[in-house]
């Protein structure tokens, strides 16, 4: 008997049409995602450039006001806004290596608009310091994040009675021109201008010790293969100003093995 387009259309699918249908949807449901997750990402990028851009001009604000870039102090940093943001020794000095943005911002409060743009940065990229427990002798200010940070200061799971660490959240970090440390991890100061930094999307800094590092590191590693993890960590992180690419000279040894540890 011969089947009429009238019979097949009552058999319905095969399997393996169907099976074919149910392809073509997830490579759809797949580009879309990908496509989704880019636009994301590029809207992330650039409203953190605009928080970025708008403490550039509180510093702008800050030296015309004063007539110099704001004073460096590394005691300040200690236990600013979280634990274990102490200071590093580093070419005979010590250092911080997370220099948290609310040093700064504490500096440059009181002077000309600087309040008001402060203000002008959207709330939830402002946070409150921590837990009263974690080491007050930082500065009494908010510390800035980009647009990977989590919501609030997210408690530590294994103690619930204390808050994650900095290397937890996505501080913005304010790099100084004499803050040597900070500038062999990050990129140095162009024309003794200090500047502001993001992680970026992959919310790691550079650091080997950052629990987003996906790559452990160990001490004995070769310090070649241990500059080139580092600069892949860092090939994103995105900056209030150009900087020279991060100090890969023999002068940034000691970083390097300080990073490795």
């Amino acid at each position: 008997m011969i089947r009429t387009p009238s019979d097949r259309s009552r058999r319905g699918f095969t399997i393996i049409e169907m099976l074919v249908v149910l392809g073509v949807i997830a490579i759809l449901a797949s580009i879309l995602f990908i496509a989704g997750s880019a636009v994301t990402t590029r809207q992330k990028i650039r409203t953190t450039q605009n928080i970025l851009i708008t403490l550039d001009r509180i510093l702008d604000v800050y030296m015309l006001e004063r007539g110099t870039i704001p004073p460096y102090n590394p005691d300040q940093y200690v236990g600013t806004p979280g634990q274990n943001n102490g200071l590093q020794s580093y070419a005979e000095r010590n250092h911080p290596a997370r220099p948290d943005a609310a040093v700064f911002l504490a500096q440059a409060s009181g002077y000309g608009e600087v309040d008001t743009l402060i203000q002008s940065i959207p709330n939830e990229f402002v946070r409150s310091r921590p837990l009263p427990n974690n080491n007050t002798q930082g500065v009494n200010a908010p510390s800035i994040v980009d647009s990977w940070a989590e919501s609030g200061w997210p408690v530590d799971p294994e103690n619930q009675t204390r808050r994650y660490p900095v290397q937890y959240q996505q501080v913005i970090y304010f790099v100084h021109p004499e803050n040597t440390l900070a500038q062999a991890l990050y990129g140095r100061c162009r024309n003794n201008r200090p500047y502001f930094m993001s992680a970026g999307p992959d919310r790691t800094y550079g650091l080997i010790n950052e629990p987003q590092f996906n790559i452990q590191v160990q001490a004995d590693d070769d310090p070649t293969e241990i500059a080139r993890l580092v600069k892949r960590a860092i090939s994103d992180n995105i900056y209030s100003t150009t900087v020279d690419p991060f100090d890969d000279s023999p002068s940034f040894q000691p970083a390097r093995e300080w990073n490795a540890q």
